[in-house]
């Protein structure tokens, strides 16, 4: 969205991944045995299980009613063993009005807020049907099945999101991924709409006075339910074919003239080569949509083949490298999971990081062997892995194999860890084990477990049949481990000679040894470079220090994870360390270089490197750094948020001085460096974008709001209406005087729904407090009334850090809201106030307050208290940061 049998000790230590265990840090023990709100227990569904079988849904759907509401009427076929105690459906809200099991109408107080409660004496052993008419509101959360209207063309478009526990916002059913069903669609609908589901229909058929049509779709294959889909509007559709398999896409007609559909076809067809390949597999469905829908509230999710997408995949102006490079791994992670994830699923939500590491893995595998991006694995460290070793190293981390006891607590499991450092580790068993034991134990688990659910005793028994390492040592310490081990080299020469390195890996506090392989890079002076002289791959088995001996010439640097095959810190010996502050732009290893730079920038937030100490470092070799991977890298250490800017201290007019030149002088090296590369190129967009992205003097700003006056930064480089927004908002920030004239121009151009959208962002962060009072009061008292998109462009508009003396103000109302809201059912909309709100500003005394307010407070939902603790820890490294200088 974005995985031989076990015998022995290892196979006690697997066991427990079968069932989620307690002490984990985001739970809530009060609700062990006991459901609040809309949630659903583990220990509930383990029940629900062991008594249903044989489910089958047959839905009819009617979309052509006027006003907010859609009507349904679903059939649900199930075998019951035990009819003795009731049976919950579930069903968020929505309003019944026909309740019958098994021939026998049922009182409508069946119908809970959040399910239907079948009573034990309606029940019977053996085969029931349900039957439920009912309405149900459209979504503006992007949860069950969400609606928008298009302000270009007036029309609606329709998309559903049911991961990990909303398909029952759009129909009742059993929602746990372990009770598979098939489900059959019929749909009514405009007669100008198209409707996409996980089958292909089998008819359309006009209904008399021809404004709409019924559309018949064939029973879906065995699927869990939040695979299921149902999208529907008049979306333009492109066709093409792989093998026998349709392949459709289908984007908005206002977004089509901006998409490269030969580029997303060609992608997707290599991405069905490699895959088939790969798992030794043909793709198991029908066919293959990809829809580009919305409002949708991730990236991509992979509802059995009808892949949604966010619209944000579809830059409007030519995309550079990068972002083709982005969207080709978005489609590569989906289409990973029809094997991981939809043909074989977890059994349950602790399991989520089996399919979303080995999705994230397999599409950077994927794209690095099958499309143009050969650079792929140097984008996986300085990106994905980059924010797996931030994340890791905060006091909200948790082991991969994350306890959950309860789904509310799944949704806080959505992160870096679970996708980013799971396909970390996932990448580091790989080399462990060797691809080809890797890809055959991968191979065995697709085919063993093809239409079934899974745990991790599945997965690491598949892998085992083809490895001597002990799997069952592996994944104990490293699926149910949190934090990162730290690995140094220690070495010297003697006589020209380098005899022998010394590794050292020192584990993650309170944590166990936990074993990998790594490779050990030699890396020497020639001229004006820094070259590779040799690699060493060293295995570590136990706790104990590991040497490597040889006859070597001597290095000047040593590299210790020079593959990026581990998953460690490096410690940087104090040779190696010297060398780089100066030379770190001549190391020819493009990953070795970036991997550098994610470790310089992680000692200064560990606070092992003083932050002028970096930035000395940027200053001394930035300007001879050519690569754009690394460029991104480094740039994006400098300004936002967690970044050089946020932690340079303001306390005096000489720090912000200094503050502000720095700033000035890097706007100034953007548009010289901008000025050097041809017109139009990816080059010169990377300069204009980081620009937009970072002015905050009069230099940067007054170029920019030259090329606004021109609509075009060079002969070959017009401006696309959204650098247009980007550069807007950033005058309006600052307060340029041609800020309000631009807005209002760009306004009247721009009347597509982004161009609103960056509209509202712009008019929030005016730094005024009348706006600001606006904007707040508009999200904490009128929120529902506005598509959730919306609340989060305005939330994370607002409060930029140089307003932060404007946020005080508005600290009643941040601590009035949260005590309102803190477990509210809408939970994706008052997180996003909370967010936007946090009254944090690099400052002890807000810090501390706002800690004493959530410490204790066990009534907050997961999600919202895990991005909270992350917020305060992040302010809290910022104080000390501050502190070190």
């Amino acid at each position: 969205m974005l995985r031989v049998l076990l015998a022995g000790i290892w196979l006690f230590l697997l066991s427990c991944s079968t069932s989620p265990r307690s002490g984990f840090s985001g739970g809530d023990a009060r609700v062990q045995g006991v459901v609040r709100g809309s949630d659903l227990l583990w220990t509930e569904a383990q029940s629900r299980k062991a008594r249903l079988s044989d489910v089958t849904y047959a839905l009819k759907v009617d979309l052509t009613p006027e006003g907010d509401e859609f009507l349904g009427n679903a059939v649900i076929g199930f075998t019951l063993k035990d009819p003795a105690q009731p049976l919950r459906v579930d069903f968020f809200e929505g309003r019944v009005t026909r309740i019958e099991l098994n021939g026998q109408p049922l009182p409508l107080t069946a119908k809970k807020d959040y399910w239907i409660e079948l009573p034990a004496a309606a029940l019977q052993a053996g085969a029931n049907v349900l039957h439920v008419d009912y309405a149900q509101t459209y979504s503006r959360t992007g949860q069950g099945l969400h609606r928008f209207k298009d302000p270009e063309d007036g029309q609606f478009y329709l998309h559903t999101q049911f991961q990990p526990f909303d398909a029952n916002r759009f129909l009742p059913c059993f929602d746990q991924p372990d009770l598979r069903a098939s489900l059959k669609l019929e749909v009514t609908a405009p007669a100008h709409w198209q409707v996409i589901t996980a089958t292909l229909e089998n008819s359309r058929k006009a209904v008399p006075g021809g404004k709409a049509q019924v559309w018949d779709f064939p029973a879906s294959p065995k699927i869990s339910t939040y695979l299921f889909s149902l999208h529907a509007g008049p979306y333009q559709m492109m066709r093409d074919q792989y093998g026998d398999v349709p392949l459709r896409l289908f984007v908005r007609p206002a977004l089509a003239k901006y998409l490269n559909s030969n580029e997303w076809f060609m992608i997707t067809k290599q991405g069905f080569r490699f895959y088939e390949g790969y798992f030794g597999l043909k793709y198991p469905f029908q066919k293959y949509d990809q829809l580009i829908v919305p409002e949708f509230s991730f990236g991509g999710m992979e509802n059995v083949a009808a892949v949604t997408y966010s619209e944000h995949s579809v830059p409007r102006s030519n995309p550079t490298r990068r972002q083709r490079r982005g969207v080709a791994g978005l489609m590569l992670h989906e289409m990973a999971h029809m094997w991981f994830g939809d043909l074989v699923t977890m059994a349950w939500w602790n399991d989520l990081w089996l399919n979303e590491s080995f999705a994230t893995l397999m599409s950077s595998i994927a794209v690095a062997q099958a499309t143009e991006f050969k650079e792929e694995w140097q984008g996986f460290a300085a990106n994905l892995k980059r924010w797996a070793y931030v994340q890791d190293a905060m006091g909200t981390t948790h082991p991969i194999e994350a306890p959950v006891s309860r789904v509310k607590e799944a949704l806080a499991n959505f992160d870096a860890i679970t996708y980013n450092k799971g396909a970390a580790v996932m990448k580091q068993l790989r080399y462990y084990v060797t691809d080809a034991a890797f890809r055959k134990g991968i191979q065995s688990y697709v085919k063993t477990h093809a239409y079934g659910n899974t745990t991790l005793t599945d997965f690491i028994g598949a892998l085992q049949a083809h490895t001597p390492h002990d799997l069952g040592l592996w994944a104990d310490r490293w699926l149910r481990q949190s934090g990162t081990d730290q690995v140094a080299a220690r070495w010297t020469c003697d006589d020209g000679k380098l005899k022998e390195i010394r590794l050292t890996l020192t584990p993650s506090m309170g944590a166990r040894f936990r074993p990998q392989a790594l490779e050990v890079g030699l890396f020497g002076v020639k001229g004006d470079r820094v070259v590779a002289l040799k690699q060493l791959r060293a295995e570590f088995t136990g706790p104990e220090p590991v040497s490597l001996r040889g006859d070597w010439a001597c290095p000047d640097f040593v590299y210790p994870n020079s593959g990026d095959h581990a998953y460690v810190n490096v410690r940087l010996d104090p040779q190696s360390l010297k060398l780089l502050e100066t030379r770190l732009a001549d190391i020819q290893d493009l990953l070795v270089r970036s991997l550098v730079w994610n470790d310089l920038w992680r000692m200064v937030r560990e606070n092992e490197l003083p932050l002028k100490s970096y930035v000395a470092v940027v200053e001394g070799n930035f300007q001879r750094e050519t690569d754009e991977i690394i460029l991104q890298q480094v740039v994006g250490t400098l300004g936002g948020s967690s970044s050089v800017l946020t932690y340079w201290p303001v306390d005096t007019e000489a720090q912000r001085a200094a503050r502000a030149e720095f700033v000035r002088r890097f706007e100034a090296d953007f548009l010289a460096r901008m000025k050097l590369t041809p017109s139009g190129s990816d080059a010169e967009k990377f300069w204009v974008d980081n620009l937009i992205r970072f002015a905050e003097t009069s230099t940067g700003l007054d170029a920019m709001a030259g090329w606004l006056k021109v609509n075009r930064v060079s002969t070959r480089f017009a401006l696309d209406p959204d650098r247009k927004w980007g550069i807007v908002r950033q005058l309006t920030r600052f307060g340029h005087a041609d800020a309000a004239a631009a807005f209002e121009r760009l306004k009247a151009e721009d009347r597509s729904d982004r161009g609103m959208k960056s509209a509202l962002a712009v008019e929030a962060i005016v730094p005024s407090a009348e706006v600001k009072s606006k904007w707040v009061n508009e999200i904490t008292r009128r929120a529902a009334s506005r598509p959730l998109e919306e609340i989060q462009i305005v939330a994370y508009s607002l409060f930029p850090q140089e307003q932060d003396a404007l946020k005080i103000k508005f600290e009643p109302a941040f601590f009035d809201y949260l005590a309102k809201n803190k477990s509210s059912e809408d939970e994706a909309r008052s997180r996003t106030v909370i967010q936007g709100l946090l009254p944090l500003r690099c400052d002890t005394a807000a810090s501390a307050k706002l800690k004493q307010t959530i410490e204790g407070d066990r009534d907050i939902n997961p999600t919202v208290l895990k991005s909270i603790r992350m917020s305060l820890e992040e302010d809290e490294r910022c104080q000390r940061i501050r502190r070190s200088l």
